[in-house]
């Protein structure tokens, strides 16, 4: 199912992954919020 994302969201959820084990709960979820919200930015570009 991952395998036939585009890449940009594969590069990003794993981004968003290694990023969250290092941070508390609460900086992961405003992380991965901020995340999102780049993604559907350069999703608006294309």
């Amino acid at each position: 199912m991952i395998a036939g994302q585009p890449l940009a969201a594969v590069k990003a959820l794993r981004r968003i992954a290694q990023r969250s084990r290092d941070l508390g709960l609460r900086d992961a979820l405003v992380y991965g919020r901020l995340e999102a919200r780049r993604l559907r930015e350069l999703a608006e570009e294309v």
